[in-house]
């Protein structure tokens, strides 16, 4: 439990300090993510998630896109955002976490339907393409995100 002890003791310490939920799941391993968190929490949280402190890290799908976060098992809970059908490009991020090459020798992606109209949608997703993707990032884009990224310390060699 020294690992759960020093997790709360960060998360005490962070700037918003330490939410009520996280100081009663913390100690049994199971925490949240989501994007009204502040950077320090999402940091140390994601730290205790890689450092196996965290075995289970609920979280909305703003996880889907940003964050390096490979694990074994995702468990999808709905085919919406918000009011919205998940689009496959979405389901595909988030599913992807889940048994990354070179990580991990396997991963399951589990998507929960409360009725058949939903398993039906689930399954659609599960078989469709996804659209290439095409970077937005050339000309003046691309220097100033380079320039950004030098600028911010993210790049040391070229």
């Amino acid at each position: 439990t020294q690992g759960f002890c020093g997790k709360i003791k960060e998360l005490r310490q962070a700037p918003s300090g330490l939410c009520a939920v996280l100081e009663k799941t913390v100690p049994y391993g199971i925490a949240y993510h989501h994007a009204g968190l502040t950077v320090e929490e999402r940091t140390i949280l994601e730290a205790g998630f890689r450092d196996n402190v965290l075995g289970c890290l609920c979280a909305t799908s703003t996880l889907a896109a940003g964050v390096n976060l490979p694990c074994r098992r995702v468990i999808i809970r709905s085919t919406k955002v918000g009011a919205e059908a998940m689009d496959a490009a979405r389901f595909r991020q988030m599913a992807g976490r889940a048994g990354r090459a070179g990580l991990d020798a396997a991963g399951e992606c589990i998507v929960m339907a409360r009725s058949s109209k939903e398993a039906k949608e689930a399954q659609s997703l599960l078989q469709s393409e996804v659209a290439p993707l095409k970077s937005a990032l050339h000309g003046q884009r691309l220097a100033r995100a380079v320039l950004e990224a030098v600028s911010l310390g993210l790049v040391r060699t070229v």
